[in-house]
């Protein structure tokens, strides 16, 4: 945000020290562009600014074309994008130019497009042949490795704008997403599906690439105690009695008793886990997925209140007693079974 402030102050600064031919004269060609559109705008020395405005734009489009060209000289795709997105804000910059000009640089405005998709093209070009090379070698070998790469490839040529260039870039996307599929077979679990990862049909008239299987460990469960006490010490008036003073009087003075109790809160802790392995099995040599396992925890606290000593004595609130699940074994290790059955279901 300070830099685009700063940004703002310099443009402030140059048009107010500036004439859109002393711009031009510096080099500063985009805000004599900018400056004599202004002019035109406003009817100053028509002429003259359309001269000026008309060269300057022409300088400008030659700079920001000259530095996309090294860029796009590279074999670096993030430097070529980087060139698309800079002349993606000069061709901003021209379009406004020529509409506060009245439309006087339409045909360089619509070479500097032409120029910018070509740029564009490039990209999409890069991702969209390397898409077609891959599928290629998924024809040649049948491996779905090749087709899984190249849908990737093609996902990014229409990120790219490539529906603009290649009416079939979704077909090529379709095509090879379904031929990069792995499918599994395990009997005793449901590991749910993912792009390249789907569970064999029924009615499949294949083999499965993937054989799974998932093996459940024991479940552990575990419960802990900590206790905590706190003593309370508290002067309670239990009658009055009588006595004479030095004088002969006599006064009726309280008869105090000191109550002791202590608070006893225990606040115990269970958890509950298990491990869960699945292994699995390249059955066609296709199979990209690799056996693996995890573990999942679940716990639970519950707190236990009791009193030592005359509760009197104790000023602060509390209730005693314990809120302690009903079967707090059982309960955890329901939990337990739902939380691994959703990873499971959800694994690919």
């Amino acid at each position: 945000m300070k830099k685009l402030y700063l940004l703002f102050i310099v443009s402030l600064i140059m048009n107010a020290c500036y004439t859109p031919d002393q711009a031009f004269d510096k080099g500063h060609y985009k805000l004599a562009m900018q400056m004599a559109s202004q002019q035109i705008k406003k009817g100053k020395e028509i002429e003259t600014n359309t001269r000026i405005l008309q060269n300057s734009t022409a300088r400008f489009i030659e700079t920001q074309t000259i530095n996309a060209e090294r860029q796009l000289s590279t074999e670096d795709v993030k430097k070529w994008k980087s060139a698309r997105d800079r002349l993606y804000q000069d061709l901003i910059s021209v379009g406004k130019a020529n509409i506060h000009a009245g439309y006087l640089i339409t045909d360089q405005y619509d070479q500097f497009c032409d120029y910018k998709k070509s740029v564009d093209l490039k990209i999409v070009d890069h991702y969209y042949q390397y898409g077609l090379r891959l599928m290629s070698f998924y024809d040649r070998s049948h491996q779905k490795v090749y087709a899984r790469d190249a849908y990737y490839e093609f996902v990014e040529a229409e990120k790219n704008g490539g529906f603009q260039f290649y009416n079939d870039i979704q077909m090529l996307r379709d095509e090879s997403l379904e031929k990069g599929i792995v499918y599994y077979l395990c009997r005793n679990e449901d590991l749910g599906s993912s792009l390249f990862v789907r569970k064999l049909p029924r009615d499949a008239d294949f083999e499965p690439d993937c054989l799974v299987e998932v093996s459940k460990g024991m479940i552990s469960y575990h419960e802990s105690a900590s206790e905590s006490r706190t003593s309370y010490e508290k002067q309670v008036q239990t009658g009055t009695k009588t006595e004479k003073d030095t004088s002969g009087q006599v006064k009726t003075i309280p008869v105090f008793e000191t109550r002791k109790a202590t608070l006893i809160r225990i606040t115990y802790a269970a958890s509950a886990d298990q491990t869960v392995w699945i292994h699995v099995k390249d059955h066609t040599g296709q199979c990209h997925v690799g056996s693996t396992s995890f573990s999942e925890t679940v716990n639970d606290c519950w707190e236990e209140v009791k009193v030592e000593g005359d509760a009197e004595a104790i000023d602060v609130c509390y209730k005693t007693g314990s809120n302690k699940p009903l079967c707090p074994r059982s309960s955890l290790e329901w939990k337990l079974e739902g939380n691994v059955s959703w990873r499971l279901s959800n694994f690919y």
